[in-house]
């Protein structure tokens, strides 16, 4: 995962708030961490960059960051929080509640869905990240 250090900086300028480097470090720990870190992870990634920062600022970054779509937040099995870098487009995931597999799919299969929300109840939905749970075609048939 990465992201682009000038876009976030203006993009927090825009709404109000500064780049600091706190900011930064934990922008950087999710995308060091690949994608899918919990917020725990996330803190000790920045603990190894600096010691200054405390748990209290690497969570309120991570919901700024969040409010402000340059992170996504996933829910895995057992309500687990986990932080991915926004991509370009939206997309979703499916995750088995028995194996825990995580399958991302396209937003596209989503637009119909969306649009009949709309038709029938002029309500406008903002889904760019949505996690479905369920279970995977493999512990299915072993059901």
């Amino acid at each position: 995962m990465s992201h682009d250090s000038l876009n976030l900086a203006y993009l927090l300028r825009r709404e109000g708030y500064r780049m600091t480097m706190q900011r930064q470090l934990v922008l950087d720990a999710v995308c060091e961490a690949g994608g899918h870190a919990a917020p725990e992870q996330i803190y000790e990634i920045v603990r190894r960059s600096s010691e200054a920062v405390n748990r209290t600022t690497v969570y309120r970054t991570l919901r700024l960051l969040q409010e402000l779509k340059v992170i996504d937040a996933i829910y895995s099995n057992g309500g687990h929080l986990r932080y991915e870098i926004s991509g370009p487009q939206p997309h979703h995931h499916l995750m088995c509640r028995r194996c825990g597999a995580d399958v991302e799919f396209s937003h596209e299969l989503f637009v119909p869905f969306l649009e009949r929300i709309n038709e029938a109840h002029g309500f406008i939905v903002d889904a760019t990240h949505l996690t479905l749970h369920g279970k995977c075609e493999a512990c299915f048939r072993r059901n």
